[in-house]
């Protein structure tokens, strides 16, 4: 989902730095996930077809800033509401609703390695 930067030009992160960086972002991604819920729940209450598409595009809008956001604290989205943070033999990985990073994986693969 995020755009990738060449090598050269990515931030590499240790488990340490996207600790403390964590608290932050969870507080960033919660808030747009909020904002998309909330657009989400008022277009399922409208009977009009209208609001539905006007929430799609809101919806949109504000995940396109999160993903912006994010790559000013070096980190890029994987996913929709996922943190990936590269550490340079892949990405530690963040999801909205979890306590801590939890895994990573390698640049080449999306298969998940525990760290625990």
């Amino acid at each position: 989902m995020g755009q990738l930067l060449p090598p050269a030009e990515r931030q590499i992160f240790s488990l340490d730095e996207v600790r403390a960086l964590l608290p932050e972002l969870r507080a960033l991604t919660q808030a747009a996930f909020d904002r998309c819920e909330a657009i989400q729940l008022a277009a399922e209450e409208s009977s009009e077809r209208r609001a539905s598409q006007l929430a799609g595009c809101r919806m949109r809008n504000i995940l396109a800033r999160w993903m912006k956001e994010l790559t000013v604290y070096g980190a890029v989205a994987g996913d929709t509401w996922e943190i990936h943070f590269d550490n340079g033999h892949g990405y530690f990985c963040w999801c909205l609703g979890d306590d801590e990073v939890r895994c990573w994986h390698t640049y080449d693969t999306d298969e998940r390695i525990s760290l625990h």
